[in-house]
């Protein structure tokens, strides 16, 4: 959680880089590929395939 917390302003300062460097659609299209990109990663990656499933959730409580 902290890493990821951590990382926005870095996020927004390369938001706003990407913005003043290309524009609005290159921006979009960059993060957009991105973000395609660590999907695909994520999806052929053997430790996610093959990640133990997470516990159901007891509403019993």
């Amino acid at each position: 959680m902290t890493l990821s917390w951590g990382v926005m302003p870095l996020a927004s300062l390369g938001a706003g880089y990407l913005l003043t460097a290309i524009g609005p659609n290159g921006s979009v299209f960059v993060l957009a590929t991105v973000m395609l990109v660590t999907a695909v990663i994520a999806t052929v990656s053997p430790a996610v395939r093959h990640a133990p499933p997470i516990p159901a959730h007891d509403k019993s409580a």
